[in-house]
């Protein structure tokens, strides 16, 4: 009952009061139940693994999105319908079974098993199964993924286990993953000591080559890759030469996960190619040295040669000047009286036997005269070489009928007597051989004074000559220009050689004396 003011304020409220304390509760419940629920619905839908709930007859009561994602139908063409009536198939697998088994016992049960689905053929799945109230739960995992990768890790391992080669792989950490059969045979440690372990607790390493640490690492920042050679040291101080292959392993989004290593022992290769390597520096050394005692022997016998070749030409000299006093004048004399005897004859009857006694001493003479000249020209040493070597060509163009044309330069070219006797045997040898060999009709000589060199130029129109016989590239079968070259060489001179299309070039080079 309400009573007001005379002015119609209240001025007081009778009546009964209810308690609605009970009612809120239970509103608030029905609130935070619906709230789980949504929320608990989320987390089923969002949950990467499938789930079923059922009742007791194995009807579908509620399920997740993974489920039916895995199923492939939808909400409304699974939820009151049987198991069986949803998938067919399963009442002929052993799954049923224990679905039924669980049901019956309400002990949990967690197995795989490869089951057919229509949208990805057999997948392998992981399944818990377990009771709630009088129905079942049922969580469903697709593992066949991760099977399979354990499956081709578990061949790669096997099959890494059975190289030769030391395989190691490390994480980010520079712990080891990874460390297969031959790599506890190598180093000695088990792969149940190595792994888990730092690299360094089980073997040092060290560089062939300062700079090779960084650009390693640069390689690997750059490529993913690197391959080079290093040291081991292992845990019982045995030194081993390495050849090792290192790359960057990553997971499958790209990040950087360790290191995998391929490790060759190339020890025996590496003392193999040192002991090479000083049996040949020593072998070099050895070589050197013979070359060098060859060298010297070659020196000595050059000196040799050339004094020899002095030698013989001073013999060659002596004769000559014996048979010029003697023998020639001797027989100038028996001329002169021949032909006085001849003259002094009235008979004629002894008068042509006397004549051909005396022409045949001139013919002597002449041939005494000539072999003097042969032996040792006494213009050569009256002269010089010049002038000796023009009369050996107008000798050689007179005898041989080859044309021999000499130009000089008109220079001074001081010379050793020696040197001059050489370069004369060695012109005549030249000529000689341009008679016997070349075919030609004509040779040129020149001598040419160059800087404080002597260049004595022979040319013909022969058949030629090859120039690595000349130069000694190649052997001859004659002893004439190997010793032409040889003598020329221990008085610091040389010759060159050229072939032409017709004919040959030969060129004496000799220094001269300075003044």
């Amino acid at each position: 009952m309400k009573e007001r003011h005379n002015k119609g304020s209240l001025l007081k409220h009778e009546g009964t009061p209810i308690d609605i304390t009970t009612q809120r509760l239970v509103e608030s419940a029905d609130w935070l139940q619906a709230e789980t629920e949504q929320i608990l619905r989320k987390f089923m839908d969002e949950a990467p693994v499938a789930f079923a709930v059922f009742d007791s007859k194995l009807n579908y009561v509620d399920v997740n999105k993974a489920a039916l994602d895995l199923i492939g139908l939808a909400r409304n063409e699974v939820l009151g319908k049987h198991i069986l009536e949803v998938n067919p198939g399963l009442e002929a697998t052993g799954r049923y079974d224990k679905y039924l088994e669980v049901i019956r016992t309400g002990k949990s049960m967690t197995f795989e098993d490869i089951a057919p689905v229509p949208r990805f053929g057999d997948l392998r799945l992981w399944l818990k199964v377990f009771k709630i109230g009088d129905g079942l739960g049922i969580v469903t995992s697709d593992i066949t993924k991760r099977v399979k990768e354990a499956q081709t890790l578990k061949f790669q391992s096997e099959v890494l286990s059975q190289v030769s080669d030391v395989v190691i792989g490390t994480d980010n950490e520079n712990r080891i993953t990874y460390w297969n059969k031959a790599a506890e045979e190598s180093y000695g440690v088990g792969s149940d000591e190595a792994i888990g372990h730092k690299l360094e607790d089980v073997y040092h390493y060290s560089w062939l080559k300062p700079e090779d640490e960084q650009a390693a690492y640069n390689s690997l920042e750059t490529k993913g890759v690197w391959q080079g050679e290093n040291i081991h040291f292992t845990r019982n101080g045995e030194v081993k030469y390495v050849e090792s292959t290192v790359s960057v392993t990553r997971a499958t989004d790209g990040t950087h996960t360790g290191l995998l290593a391929v490790i060759r022992d190339i020890t025996k290769r590496k003392l193999a190619e040192r002991a090479a390597a000083e049996m040949g520096a020593e072998l070099e050394k050895r070589v050197e040295k013979r070359t060098e005692e060859l060298r010297a022997v070659n020196k000595r016998l050059r000196s040799l040669a050339t004094q020899l070749s002095l030698a013989q030409a001073r013999e060659q000299r002596r004769l000559a000047a014996l048979l010029h006093d003697s023998v020639n004048q001797s027989l100038a004399s028996f001329a002169m009286k021949m032909d006085v005897l001849i003259q002094q004859t009235s008979s004629t009857r002894f008068e042509k036997p006397l004549r051909e006694i005396y022409e045949g001493i001139q013919q002597s003479i002449g041939e005494m005269r000539t072999l003097t000249f042969h032996l040792s020209p006494p213009i050569l040493y009256e002269m010089g070489l010049e002038a000796a070597i023009e009369e050996l060509a107008r000798r050689y163009q007179q005898e041989y009928g080859l044309e021999c044309l000499v130009h000089t330069d008109g220079e001074s070219k001081p010379l050793d007597r020696d040197i001059s006797i050489l370069l004369y045997e060695s012109i005549r040898e030249l000529l000689w051989n341009v008679i016997k060999h070349a075919q030609a009709h004509r040779v040129i000589i020149e001598t040419i004074k160059l800087g404080d060199e002597l260049r004595i130029q022979l040319e013909d129109d022969g058949i030629g000559v090859d120039p690595e016989i000349i130069l000694g590239r190649r052997r001859s079968k004659g002893f004439g220009l190997f010793s032409i070259r040889e003598r020329l060489n221990d008085i610091g001179g040389h010759i060159e050689a050229e072939s032409m299309t017709n004919g040959s070039h030969i060129v004496l080079i000799v220094p001269l004396n300075k003044v």
